[in-house]
């Protein structure tokens, strides 16, 4: 779901992109978390990607923001007792202008769970810390990209059985990979939002 360099779109247009990228995410969430809890794991790494200009989040869809590469949330009470997942989806801002390639675009994403009472140690004492990726190698468009652009991003390694969890704290990179050079530019995340979809886990039988 690519629409770089589209500056024509309107306001109509820009809710009716994030909306459609929050139901097909959404979809995928619980297709991974049924993967998951059927399997013990998640086969594919499979990804949902989207990208529009702009520079500002949606308060709707991303109520948890921060202006710059880092916040943190409060995970909502498991009120049902039963098990569910946590799929977490993030929106990220940055200047596309010296992004020869959508494709040479990694956005990185490193983020800590804190168990409420300890109940995932995580090797940390009550807290995991876990990194994700997700790269655009597959979308090549051999053009130049002008202005502010966001990003609506979510990947099957996003999704994490709840341990009792309160709070989860995220730093985020995006990071320009130049195969012409070699070389590696990190650019700056200006924005940045979270949103949980929080998934009932249903136990499969074989």
């Amino acid at each position: 779901m690519l629409f770089c360099n589209c500056f024509n779109l309107n306001q109509e247009s820009i809710n009716n992109i994030e909306e459609n990228a929050m139901l097909k995410i959404r979809f995928l969430a619980k297709k991974w978390a049924a993967r998951f809890d059927c399997c013990g794991k998640i086969p594919d790494l499979s990804s949902l990607i989207c990208c529009f200009p702009g520079n500002k989040i949606s308060a709707n869809k991303f109520k948890c923001q921060s202006m710059n590469s880092s916040l943190s949330l409060k995970i909502a009470p498991n009120g049902g007792g039963g098990s569910r997942f946590l799929v977490f989806v993030f929106c990220l801002v940055a200047d596309l202008t010296h992004c020869r390639y959508i494709s040479n675009v990694e956005c990185i994403c490193r983020y800590q769970l804190t168990a409420a009472d300890g109940g995932n140690d995580g090797g940390g004492g009550g807290y995991e810390k876990l990194r994700s990726k997700i790269s655009l190698l597959l979308f090549p468009k051999p053009e130049m990209y002008k202005d502010y652009h966001l990003f609506i991003l979510s990947t099957a390694d996003m999704v994490k059985e709840d341990q009792n969890y309160e709070e989860a704290s995220f730093k985020f990179y995006i990071r320009l990979l130049d195969l012409r050079r070699g070389g590696k530019e990190y650019i700056k995340v200006e924005r940045c939002g979270v949103h949980v979809f929080y998934v009932d886990a249903e136990r499969c039988y074989r």
